[in-house]
């Protein structure tokens, strides 16, 4: 790469040089015109310098370091306390400010997309005396930058007569205090820098445009410049020259008429070093075909590839280095074999911009991550994997990230011998692979006492403060108003608890704290006096206890989840690398489709901070299905724009699915193509023009019917048992699965958690019928506080609670934390006389019970229930009730997970049981964000695992089949709040209607008209969600739809996606 390449990539736009310039920028004073005794100094003496130290500083240096480094190489032996000294540095310091107006302008000329090319070279410099050419078409223009106003333009034209060569096109001449230009200061208000301003690249677009054609300015000869030879393949050929092996250190392709078993000896030296090889022949050669030692130990990273069309090639690609035709080659390749040019070309990737990656289902995105960070360490772009952040949305993604990359490294060291893999493979623990709350914790942290925040603050969910709040100030504002139930529209105050405590959520979810309220648009004030009480109260109760929960955060030293991405926009202003405990040089974040603005703002912030670090982000904007807690499915648009177009390559796209049956993809693909061309294209479309379809690689079929879309005219009274029952029967099991000793996946994919409860109830039904056989396991989000655990710890903190309560202590033999069964019947003879009651009952019944209430009086009160868990046998009670040994396995870590929350939450709070108590009621009332935990299924040969969408995601099943697609998208809900986010504004409304016996409806003024787009947004909402269901099948797919008799083309479910998709509308 040349030296103009290189500090371009450095500085990347001219926002990072006004960033630079804004923090750094300080005047040197001393101005001398002229000295006898100091000779003139040529600008490609400074153009050389500066351009290095930009190099080996890898950022823009400051005046200051620039000047004190020239001087000190060049004159460091003239006195600083004379005038020949202050002469060379105010040449040197009027040097730096016309450089780095010149980087900063062709960064503008570039940002603006204005032109087709934008020149800064070296040698245009020196030969052409032009500071910049830009090109449109044919048309062309060479720009003289200079500071100064119009007098001074002769000069510079007599200047550029100098020049020995004939250019096909004219100059233009812009004096920065010119009467044309109009420069701008990107300095600080005390030391000003002038630069060219956004007015000025119009201006030379409109120059250019009317300038004449290049050819009618060609006189004698237009000045190029030499481009390098292109030497044939065949005439530098890598595997015939045994010295040029030892070059190649990551990978290695072949196209051409070779058969590969004439060239093992030499390929045998690449694969033992851990270099990959891609070799496509005509040949049929198989990975059997090869000798033993080769077949068996290179698995994995040697790649073979049949093509009868690879005789008229004779291509070596090393490590990546392509040109463009070659490249255009590799594409055509890619269309006719198995190799994926896709994933190739984001693993070579050049590091010198930020890289978008979009990937389709199943296309093997995290064999790609993992591939970029192996060609990262052996470039030695890497040294150190600890230089590396990856960001995931779960914890489960990061593990699986980390256990993938360990057997990879571990692999290439079975490989070569080379101990460095096992050296990488000792970092992997180093990466900081995290959430984005997590890795958002780590940053504040080091900005805490900025911040005004203790170092050690904490993340809560601080929900019953919360409510404490809600009702406080709710009891104020009714009291200040002089409201009453029914001025209040017979709403109670704990009904309005509850509204406020819905609306504030929602209002979270989308990123809105205290700091924006004041930016939200309600429209206008109603006339209405009931519609006018409530605009007045939602607008103010939010803004109240939004204030109210801030103080309370601050003086706890405490933060909730959604704080941690807001404190980033605090943060940005007092940005200071030095103080960042562990930067970082390359960020990665997967599945970036989930991301908020806030979070895309934070990936922004980070990145534009640490000047040298690259991002590399990837997605599907078709999978983002996380709208509803603030996601943005246009996130990559947003970031592209954040970071400017010019430092982004977002031309990699990953086609080939991996996962999925061909005549599955290619059924479902047929729908996906319906929906993006529908009018209000309810699947987002990666490209406008070029091919979005997913491209199979799996073409053998293991059932004789992998695709079944089965329409039926009563799907609510649909007999699934019967259907899930003979699925789990006909199921085969893979090699995959037989090689990995991992269980067969039937997987019943659901919309909601309901519809998880219902499949539940079927599948125990079999299960305690002719089903006794089956396994199954049920996963739901946010269900930990709704669990039969959470349940049954409730029921114990109670009678713990209130030991002379009956009905307490009754409840617990509904608990399997005793054995002996509960008969009714024997409370009659007391006639409800509660003090005979509590005398008749036995705490021995329950085990332990007598234990735990002696211990609360002497130990902490969560040491005292662990020790209850411990000692008592719910185990042996579960299994008695046919329950199975991993549902028993899960019940008891949720548990465990509950007390373990309650700690790490509540801490210091729970001083009694009482307090415990309260803080699980509050959690089993609210809290729907907690996942249960998840017991090992992998000893079962065939398992059925009930999994709402959500939860499927990144996950894939041999078997995948759809029920309950009739249940309506939309439910009817008594209150709702609405905040869309546009660009720079934030609009909000909401509707609150009357229960059945008070029937009336408030809106506020722009509900309606947000709650339309909220409909179609919706939609768009769950066609993408069926996309995720449908794409996670690798060998069956199965759908239950409504065939409906109507040819309405409603859009209320899945049924009428799946007919749309079909064309079974009108």
């Amino acid at each position: 790469m040349d030296r103009e390449s290189i500090v371009k990539s450095i500085l990347k736009s001219s926002q990072k040089i006004e960033s630079k310039i804004k923090r750094t920028y300080k005047k040197i004073y001393q101005s001398v015109k002229w000295h006898p005794s100091v000779r003139n100094e040529q600008m490609p003496n400074f153009v050389a310098f500066l351009y290095d130290s930009i190099i080996s500083m890898k950022t823009l240096p400051s005046l200051e370091q620039f000047v004190n480094a020239y001087m000190k190489k060049y004159y460091d032996k003239v006195l600083p306390e004379g005038i020949i000294y202050h002469t060379y540095v105010d040449r040197t310091n009027k040097a730096y400010q016309s450089l780095v107006r010149d980087l900063h302008f062709y960064f503008k000329l570039k940002e603006s997309d204005l032109f087709d090319h934008v020149q800064l070279s070296y040698a245009y410099d020196i030969e052409a005396k032009q500071d910049l050419v830009v090109t449109l078409g044919d048309k062309k223009l060479g720009l003289q930058l200079f500071d100064g106003d119009d007098s001074q333009t002769k000069w510079k034209e007599k200047q550029t007569a100098r020049r020995k060569i004939i250019l096909g096109y004219p100059d233009y001449y812009m004096p920065l205090n010119g009467t044309e230009c109009k420069p701008v200061n990107i300095g600080s208000q005390r030391e000003q820098f002038l630069v060219y301003s956004d007015h000025d690249v119009k201006m030379v677009y409109h120059k250019l445009l009317k300038a004449s054609n290049v050819e009618n300015y060609v006189e004698k000869e237009t000045y190029i410049l030499p481009n390098p030879a292109i030497k044939e393949n065949n005439e530098n050929s890598i595997i015939g020259k045994e010295e040029k092996l030892d070059d190649i250190v990551h990978s290695y392709i072949y196209v051409g008429e070779k058969n590969i078993l004439d060239d093992l000896d030499k390929l045998k030296r690449l694969l033992q070093r851990g270099v990959r090889v891609e070799w496509a022949s005509p040949f049929s050669t198989g990975k059997r075909d090869l000798p033993v030692e080769i077949f068996a130990r290179f698995l994995g990273n040697l790649r073979l590839h049949q093509w009868q069309g690879a005789r008229k090639y004779n291509l070596e690609i090393p490590d990546g280095r392509y040109n463009i035709l070659q490249g255009n080659e590799l594409q055509k390749i890619g269309d006719n074999t198995t190799f994926n040019f896709e994933q190739y070309k984001t693993e070579h990737a050049s590091t010198q911009k930020h890289l978008i990656v979009e990937a389709g289902a199943g296309s093997g995105k995290t064999e790609t991550m993992i591939s970029r960070l192996i060609y990262l360490l052996h470039t030695k772009e890497l040294t150190h994997l600890e230089d590396v952040v990856m960001i995931t949305f779960t914890n489960e993604a990061a593990d699986h990230i980390k256990l993938k990359l360990l057997k990879r490294l571990y692999h290439l060291y079975e490989i070569t011998g080379n101990i460095r893999y096992i050296e990488w493979s000792e970092e992997v623990t180093s990466i900081r692979i995290m959430t984005i709350p997590s890795f958002a914790k780590t940053v504040i942290r080091d900005f805490s006492a900025d911040l005004g925040l203790g170092n050690d603050f904490s993340i809560r969910t601080l929900t019953m403060e919360r409510r404490k709040i809600i009702e406080e100030e709710l009891d104020k504002y009714i009291s200040k108003q002089e409201l009453n139930f029914k001025t209040l529209g017979a709403f109670r105050e704990y009904e309005w608890r509850e509204i406020i405590d819905g609306f504030w959520n929602e209002m979270e979810k989308k990123g809105i704290l205290y700091d924006f309220l004041e930016q939200i648009e309600w429209g206008e004030e109603p006339d209405d006096k009931l519609e006018h009480i409530y605009y007045d109260m939602i607008k103010e109760m939010l803004s109240n206890c939004e204030k109210k929960f801030n103080e309370l955060k601050l003086n706890k030293n405490a933060f909730t989840v959604n704080d941690l991405t807001q404190k980033i926009s605090e943060i940005e202003k007092i940005l200071d690398i030095r103080q960042l405990s562990k930067p970082f040089k390359y960020l990665f974040v997967d599945e970036f489709q989930d991301t908020d603005d806030v979070q895309i703002k934070l990936v922004n912030t980070l990145t534009d901070l640490i000047e040298d670090a690259q991002l590399f982000v990837v997605g599907d904007i078709k999978q983002s299905i996380y709208r509803f807690r603030g996601a943005n499915y246009t996130a990559f648009d947003v970031l592209s724009e954040q970071l400017g177009k010019n430092n982004i390559d977002r031309d990699y796209r990953l086609k080939k699915n991996y996962r999925t049956d061909s005549k599955i993809l290619e059924e479902i693909e047929d729908m996906f193509d319906v929906w993006r061309n529908d009018p209000e294209q309810i699947l987002p479309k990666e490209s406008e023009t070029g091919n979005n379809r997913l491209e199979s690689t799996i073409h053998h079929s293991i059932y004789n019917k992998s695709c079944s879309f089965e329409g039926v005219y009563n799907t609510r009274g649909y007999d699934y048992a019967s259907k899930i029952w003979s699925i789990y029967h006909s199921m085969k099991r893979d090699e995959q699965d037989e090689e990995e000793d991992k269980p067969t996946v039937l997987a019943i994919l659901v919309r909601t958690n309901y519809q998880a409860r219902e499949i539940r109830k079927i599948l125990e039904e079999l299960r305690n019928g002719k089903g006794r056989d089956i396994a199954y396991d049920v996963v739901t989000g946010g269900s930990l506080f709704s669990s039969a655990a959470a349940r049954d710890l409730l029921i114990l903190f109670n009678a713990l609670n209130y030991e002379r309560d009956p009905e307490s202590y009754y409840a617990l033999y509904q608990t399997p934390f005793t054995s002996k069964p509960f008969n009714p019947a024997v409370l009659l003879k007391f006639e409800g006389d509660r003090d005979k009651i509590c005398t008749h009952k036995s705490f021995n019944e329950v085990e332990g019970f007598t234990e735990i209430l002696a211990a609360l009086r002497i130990k902490p009160t969560l040491h005292a229930i662990y020790q209850f868990l411990a000692n008592n046998s719910f185990e042996k009670v579960l299994a008695a009730q046919n329950m199975q040994p991993h549902e028993i396995e899960q019940y008891r870590l949720n548990l465990y997970r509950i007390l373990e929350l309650a700690g790490d939450e509540a801490g210091a709070s729970i001083t009694s049981v009482h307090h415990l108590r309260d803080w699980l009621r509050q959690q089993v009332a609210s809290n729907r964000d907690e996942d249960e935990m998840q017991a090992d299924v992998t000893k079962y040969k065939k398992l059925i695992k009930v999994v709402t969408v959500h939860k499927a995601k990144g996950l894939e099943f041999d078997t995948v089949f759809i029920p309950y697609t009739y249940m309506k998208f939309e439910k009817k809900t008594q209150q709702e709040m609405i905040v869309v986010k546009e660009k720079d504004k934030v609009r909000a409304g909401w509707k609150i209607a009357g229960s059945n016996d008070n029937e009336f409806l408030v809106e506020s003024p722009l509900y309606p008209d947000l709650k339309t787009k909220e409909n179609t947004e919706n939609i768009r909402e769950e066609a993408r969600l069926l996309y995720v269901a449908l794409t996670r099948a690798k060998n069956r797919l199965v759908v239950i739809y409504n065939k409906s008799n109507s040819n309405r083309n409603d859009r209320r479910n899945w049924s009428d996606l799946i007919r749309l998709g079909r064309g079974e509308t009108s």
